[in-house]
């Protein structure tokens, strides 16, 4: 068993991919943590290496529809332990490099204000 971080970067904060992420992990049987940090999403994990990839995979190909991935890696990292999948607080450190989702209001012609 090893312990990989993907870092995914693009506009992945306010479209629904820590939640998508969790119930990928969940249902592959997979324990760790993702989070937002001020650059993308960070996910921490343990996986056999070829359970990692096919998350990995499945993470960027099945993202929620909202999601624009610029750019993805994983790698390996100093062994951790995790016993369950948790959805974490975002990390305040480092540089900000994200895109931000955009708020759409809706305004109909006649409707009441």
């Amino acid at each position: 068993m090893h312990t990989f971080h993907l870092h995914i970067e693009g506009q992945v904060q306010g479209v629904g991919f820590r939640p998508f992420v969790y119930r990928l992990a969940k249902s592959l049987g997979i324990a760790g943590t993702v989070s937002n940090g001020m650059d993308g999403v960070h996910v921490f994990f343990n996986a056999e290496e070829g359970l990692a990839h096919f998350f990995h995979q499945k993470l960027i190909a099945e993202r929620p529809v909202r999601a624009r991935v610029l750019k993805h890696s994983m790698q390996h990292v100093k062994t951790a332990q995790f016993t369950d999948f948790q959805i974490i607080d975002s990390q305040k450190t480092g540089s900000a490099n994200l895109l931000l989702t955009p708020i759409v209001q809706w305004s109909w012609a006649g409707s009441p204000s």
